[in-house]
């Protein structure tokens, strides 16, 4: 049966802890503490907001019809007809109701996700070592030595979703319904499994530094009135996730995060002069979430 989603993590073999920025003597130990966890924190952070973002587009409905379709078949597997055959009655009815619902706006509706963080290299001295040497493997040909440096640089969180392509599924449980009718209870079979393989799988690779960046900006954000130093560490964090975005190869050149960059020192002053207002981070978060959806990646699973 389908789940509504499922939060996994994946260690990679290579990882390093960001170095955290000096703090204020004046600092109290519990601030301190706090912007600590928020730092460490932000990546799992990250991966659970997306995770609700994406839990949030599947529709039950649908979900309802694959299952019922999935029990469906199994009863057939069984010999159970008469039960098969009402499940697929239910099953019918819905996808008629989403049929009707998202007509002209939706081919395929999503019933499932799955998200998976990977933590890769968070160090950028490491990654540049990393990838000088996965360079060097590269030119003397040992493809294995440098496929196993590079897999070490994914630093990712990656969303796989399952969609239902409803038409081509309707039309399926309709003609196994209609199968049964008729006592051909192989041919139903056959065709209930054809509906279900029909499922669409798509993965999306997202560059979890920037998604970090995103968090932590926010976290800024929040304090920068009355904490404006954590304020400004949690934004030096952020402009070290946007470089090391790009030192792991999923923003192509400096120039790129070079405005971001700026723009984050720019707020900065803004915090040390109390000219800072949550507009501004709520610009450099739409900014940075652009540079996000640029740098991710989707592609259907075959």
């Amino acid at each position: 049966m389908f789940t509504r989603n499922l939060l996994k993590k994946a260690l990679l073999p290579v990882i390093v802890s960001a170095g955290l920025l000096s703090i204020p003597a004046f600092a109290t130990p519990q601030e301190n503490d706090k912007t600590n966890t928020l730092m460490k924190s932000a990546g799992h952070r990250s991966a659970e907001a997306l995770k609700n973002v994406e839990e949030s587009k599947l529709i039950l409905e649908a979900i309802q019809s694959v299952n019922l379709t999935q029990h469906a078949l199994a009863l057939l597997v069984n010999g159970k007809v008469d039960e098969a055959k009402k499940l697929l009655k239910e099953a019918r009815s819905k996808l008629y109701k989403l049929s009707v619902k998202y007509k002209g706006k939706l081919d395929r509706l999503p019933i499932n996700v799955v998200i998976t963080e990977i933590d890769g290299v968070d160090n950028i001295l490491t990654a540049k070592n990393i990838i000088e040497k996965a360079k060097k493997a590269c030119e003397r040909n040992d493809i294995p030595t440098a496929r196993d440096l590079l897999e070490a640089l994914r630093n990712e969180i990656h969303i796989q979703t399952s969609y239902l392509p409803l038409d081509i599924f309707k039309k399926s449980v309709i003609l196994a319904s209609d199968l049964l009718e008729k006592g051909k209870v192989e041919d139903a079979i056959k065709t209930l499994n054809i509906a279900l393989s029909s499922i669409e799988i798509e993965d999306t690779i997202i560059p979890k530094p920037l998604a970090e960046a995103i968090v932590l900006i926010d976290d800024a954000r929040k304090i920068f009135n009355h904490n404006p130093q954590d304020a400004k560490r949690l934004l030096e964090e952020a402009k070290r996730r946007i470089r090391l975005a790009q030192v792991l190869g999923y923003v192509r050149t400096k120039d790129e995060i070079a405005p971001l960059i700026a723009e984050i020192n720019k707020l900065e002053k803004s915090i040390t002069s109390s000219s800072a207002k949550s507009e501004h981070f709520q610009t450099l978060i739409k900014h940075v979430r652009s540079m996000q959806k640029k740098a991710t990646h989707t592609q259907e699973k075959k």
